[in-house]
């Protein structure tokens, strides 16, 4: 069986506070973001990856981003770099 602890009012403060400072991922998220917010849908970009980083983790970010700005990104087949449209969300 589980064991249950009621937690403290200082326990619960120290979980729920806000953070002074954003965390890696929201600095990675917001960069993402910049990134792409310098083109358009219709757009073609090229990525070249840096030492690092995986294509998979990379795309996977750049769809994450391209969400938020209401677009998605039509990426081609390549092997070195990522290459995609970006394309306006039809709502």
């Amino acid at each position: 069986m589980p064991k249950l602890t009621k937690l403290t009012n200082d326990e619960i403060e120290s979980l729920i506070k806000p953070r002074s400072h954003p965390s890696q991922r929201e600095i990675i998220r917001k960069q993402f973001i910049e990134y792409l917010n310098k083109y358009k849908p219709g757009d073609w970009i090229s990525v070249d990856l840096e030492e690092g980083e995986t294509r998979q983790t990379v795309k996977n970010r750049l769809k994450s981003a391209a969400k938020e700005l209401g677009w998605q990104l039509n990426f081609l087949r390549t092997r070195n770099d990522i290459k995609f449209e970006i394309q306006k969300i039809n709502r």
